[in-house]
């Protein structure tokens, strides 16, 4: 009994991290992942920079829509564009103090209506004020906003993510029409673009919203069974420890 007692006393490993060596870096495997050079995407990855291309020159991004099905790399190609245009910018010497751009990734499935979208953007700028979030318009909360966007100074991209599930595209409008409104800083904007995996929403927007925003459209088609190939066979070798 003495015996049973000490052994029931010693709790029993279950875990040996120190001999599992199967990940040498499992982020590569994850869908933010953003690698070096992407499979199949020159055309998509060019469409998308030509939109900033404006900003070289000191003008201003066009609007665009981009859609195409679920993992057909929408997200890992407009991060990839960011990461290079800030890079690019910086290296290019036309910006002596830094390009002055801010690009913010809005989930319209969890911030479909303009106030959730207002109060998101305020958040995300650093506003540090007091924001009533009842008993008023929304026009409190686009005051608040711009207020906050001239403080910050910097010129802003918003993606919004999944824009089919946006319940009202007044804010598209009003934000496509700031510079007829003059709210920013000389120089400062505001530049959309809506990512979808169709393009229904398209057709659905109010004709004036799609007059005002001017915009592109970019459609990105599956990936063919090669590039999803040729894909894993680059991360393979980064993601796990070989000859396992």
């Amino acid at each position: 009994m003495d015996n049973i007692t000490s052994d029931a006393s010693q709790p029993k490993t279950l875990f040996y991290f120190n001999n599992i060596k199967i990940f040498k870096n499992p982020h590569i495997l994850d869908t933010g992942y953003v690698p070096d050079v992407l499979v199949g995407r020159d055309d998509e990855t060019q469409s998308v920079a030509d939109i900033f291309h404006p900003i070289f020159v000191h003008g201003t991004p066009g609007h665009a829509f981009i859609y195409g099905p679920p993992g057909a790399g929408k997200t890992v190609v407009l991060e990839h564009v960011f990461r290079q245009l800030y890079l690019e910018a910086e290296n290019s010497g036309n910006f002596p103090g830094g390009l002055n751009l801010k690009h913010i990734t809005i989930s319209c499935k969890k911030h479909d209506t303009t106030v959730r979208i207002l109060m998101y953007l305020i958040m995300e700028l650093g506003y540090t004020g007091k924001v009533s979030k009842r008993g008023v318009t929304s026009g409190y909360y686009y005051d608040i906003f711009y207020q906050a966007l001239k403080e910050n100074g910097h010129s802003l991209t918003i993606i919004f993510d999944e824009i089919d599930h946006l319940r009202d595209d007044n804010v598209l409008y009003n934000f496509s029409r700031l510079g007829e409104f003059k709210d920013l800083n000389e120089g400062q904007f505001i530049h959309i673009i809506g990512v979808s995996n169709s393009g229904k929403f398209i057709n659905s927007l109010d004709p004036r919203v799609d007059s005002s925003m001017q915009r592109e459209t970019i459609v990105f088609p599956p990936y063919k069974e090669d590039q999803l190939i040729q894909t894993l066979n680059m991360r393979v070798p980064l993601a796990f420890y070989p000859n396992l």
